[in-house]
């Protein structure tokens, strides 16, 4: 009896334990600029999520080494956007989430055969809805041209770790071909790197970049921005569902972690110059965890195609995970946030 009362004691302080830590994470609404923002807050981390400007993640912020991690555009002004604009004609930054494509096209099946995808997809030029809860926001939206709706749901778990919770339901009668990618565009540093599985192959050359194989890693060293240059890439099916990025100089990673069995595919978005928007050149990165290719017809010609049934909904995560590591341990801390 005693053994037991020790346990239930033992156990209501562990609970008590974990709901702090979980408190610890503060949520509240705020403003970046000319736009409506959620502020999640813990003891290591602070992230902002625009609802008004497709609930893009425009700041992942740690608090431990001064560091942002999301690229976000110094010669633009946060706004809301017209429904179906260019990413172009926007800011072209932050990580939002391309539904149910990435380049505008034509959806290829009936009934909605010839109805055209906006570019970047819907989500991240419409308003969201959202509800605060805790140390937490939940995020919600339907489509305007397909019959869907996709929810995410954002909460800090300290030390050093935003975990995303995607949920996505066919409203229809009919099976839904859709491309799911997070593209967040990455704050990255001439001579930093990419790292993948060392498995990892891509269906694209990526010189002149390379994929060297280290520690139990792949790695790609990144240029800087006087190279002019950029390149899109997709890996093979994976095996692991992780990618992230590191800095040598500093020792700062940050680690991508997804279910690699509805996520099976990264695609990498180089961009060191190359890109002019609006008469600037930008210089970020983006690894994009994704279910399929760039465009319906693109994903279908790779076998890549991703369909989701009639009235079904799809869950799925993304954890993105800021640390410090040397490169020979970087393997290890992998396992460690899987």
């Amino acid at each position: 009896m005693r053994t037991l009362l020790s346990l239930v004691i033992g156990l209501s302080v562990l609970l008590g334990w974990v709901g702090e830590v979980a408190a610890t994470a503060r949520a509240r609404v705020t403003r970046f600029q000319a736009l409506k923002a959620i502020c999640l807050e813990g003891e290591t981390l602070r992230v902002l999520v625009l609802p008004e400007r497709g609930a893009n993640l425009i700041s992942l912020f740690d608090k431990r080494t001064r560091r942002e991690w999301i690229w976000q555009n110094p010669w633009d002004r946060y706004r809301k956007v017209r429904y179906a604009s260019s990413f172009l004609d926007a800011d072209v930054s932050g990580f939002d989430d391309c539904f149910p494509t990435v380049g505008q096209q034509a959806y290829p099946a009936a009934p909605w055969k010839g109805v055209v995808i906006p570019d970047h997809g819907e989500l991240w030029s419409l308003p969201w809805s959202y509800q605060i809860r805790g140390g937490s926001v939940r995020l919600w939206v339907r489509g305007r041209r397909l019959p869907y709706r996709f929810e995410k749901q954002i909460r800090l778990v300290d030390p050093g770790r935003v975990e995303i919770s995607y949920q996505v339901t066919n409203l229809s009668d009919h099976p839904l071909e859709a491309i799911w990618a997070a593209h967040a565009l990455v704050a990255v540093r001439p001579g930093m790197d990419v790292f993948l599985p060392e498995e990892a192959r891509f269906q694209e050359d990526l010189s002149p970049w390379s994929l060297d194989r280290r520690f139990g890693l792949g790695w790609i060293r990144l240029g800087g921005p006087e190279t002019k240059s950029c390149k899109k890439a997709f890996t093979e099916r994976l095996t692991e569902g992780w990618g992230g990025f590191y800095d040598g100089t500093t020792g700062d990673f940050l680690l991508y972690t997804f279910p690699v069995a509805k996520v099976p595919y990264l695609g990498l978005w180089i961009n060191q110059g190359g890109l002019v928007a609006r008469g600037h050149r930008h210089y970020n990165v983006g690894l994009e965890p994704t279910n399929g290719g760039e465009e319906f017809q693109h994903s279908r010609q790779r076998g890549m195609q991703h369909v989701i049934p009639a009235r079904a909904t799809e869950t799925w995560y993304l954890h993105l995970t800021c640390g410090k590591s040397t490169r020979r341990d970087l393997r290890a801390r992998v396992r460690q946030a899987r």
